[in-house]
């Protein structure tokens, strides 16, 4: 919306003449312009020029030394360079409006000292209307029930990416579970910006945080939501809370061990901010006296074959570890040892392996010795 908002004023007046330039008939015209669109943004900042220009009507001639007195309505919206000042040898005198931070109307008079002219006005609209909203928080993770930290969610508006002050904007949260916010009203400053601290409870995930811009007036209504995804990482890790092995198996078969882990209050410990490891051992009956293939101790998967008696495991996003087993071949108890990489409390299992497996041989001699007669 570049273009000039002008006010044409033709001032005729008989018999006076400024300057008494030959073909000055001393009827005059007199010109009012504004630069821009007539709209501008309440920050404090934003400026349009208010340019007069007079000329004789007839000649076309310049009216230099002309008093001009430029006037504001409301000096609460904003204030002017100039306010009197005389045309100069172009006919030409300005003055610069700079708007305030308070939304409305201001209305520029301009007066010219010549006899019969009547004053002219320019209205300068002051509007806070963003055509850009942005939401973000000060820390990119916060820890489940650490309250004593925060992070610091800011909405910054802009028009023209010229930030807009005195704007209402509304913060919540859209799943208060996750936390609580410490200002859920407030309104934009100098850039734009107004801000509320996010405080996270005790649940790991996501935070939804949202931040409304609210702006009325009697052309524009503007209501723009922003969410910000604040993440909240899981606390210290605690303990195992579950597992999932067999209670007891065919010697030389295959099983899963799956373990999860938790912190104080329940949340997984996932990898989702840093990776945390688990350490898998396991021993069995032939451990100190392998004797293949009678005597195979168990051992981990290392991916394609059964060969490793320790393995360390990543939890993955939602807590758990898991390896592949495959038992010793002799019966007995398979005894997995559990070492969290991030706690000194290990965890012990116990598969017990079992021979009552389906035979894979038959072994028997056949006598051809006859038993005597009775």
């Amino acid at each position: 919306m570049k273009y000039y908002l002008v006010l044409c004023v033709f001032l005729m007046l008989m018999g006076f003449s400024v300057q008494g330039v030959a073909g000055d008939t001393g009827q005059i015209t007199e010109i009012v312009s504004l630069s821009g669109d007539g709209i501008l943004i309440a920050n404090g900042e934003d400026q349009a020029t208010i340019t007069v220009n007079v000329v004789d009507s007839a000649s076309g001639n310049p009216m230099p030394n002309l008093p001009i007195t430029f006037t504001l309505n409301d000096p609460t919206l904003g204030a002017l360079s100039i306010t009197d000042i005389v045309t100069d040898s172009n006919g030409n005198a300005d003055t610069v409006f700079t708007a305030g931070t308070k939304f409305g109307q201001a209305i520029v008079t301009v007066e010219i000292d010549y006899p019969e002219t009547e004053p002219q006005q320019m209205v300068i609209k002051l509007t806070g209307y963003p055509d850009a909203v942005n939401i973000s928080g000060s820390v990119d993770w916060l820890v489940a029930g650490q309250t004593s930290t925060s992070s610091l969610i800011t909405v910054q508006a802009f028009n023209q990416s010229r930030p807009i002050p005195n704007l209402q904007v509304e913060f919540s949260v859209l799943n208060p579970s996750m936390g609580t916010i410490t200002v859920s009203n407030g309104i934009t400053d100098s850039d734009g910006k107004a801000t509320t601290s996010f405080k996270p409870f005790t649940l790991s995930g996501v935070a939804q945080i949202q931040g409304v811009v609210r702006f009325t007036d009697e052309y524009i209504t503007y209501t723009e939501p922003r969410i910000h995804e604040q993440k909240i990482d899981h606390a210290a890790p605690k303990e195992m809370d579950w597992y999932e092995v067999p209670s007891e198996i065919f010697v030389g078969d295959n099983t899963t061990v799956r373990v999860h882990y938790v912190d104080q209050y329940g949340n997984s410990i996932d990898n989702k901010r840093n990776p945390e490891y688990v350490k898998f051992s396991v021993t069995s009956p032939s451990t100190t006296s392998p004797n293949p293939p009678e005597s195979v101790p168990a051992k981990f998967s290392d991916g394609a074959q059964y060969t490793l008696q320790n393995v360390t495991v990543e939890l993955d996003e939602n807590g758990f570890a898991a390896v592949d087993m495959r038992a010793d071949t002799k019966a007995g108890n398979n005894r997995i040892t559990v070492d969290p990489q991030f706690t000194g409390v290990n965890e012990y299992i116990t598969i017990l392996g079992i021979a009552e497996s389906i035979p894979v041989t038959i072994e028997y001699d056949i006598s051809t010795h006859s038993p005597p007669d009775p």
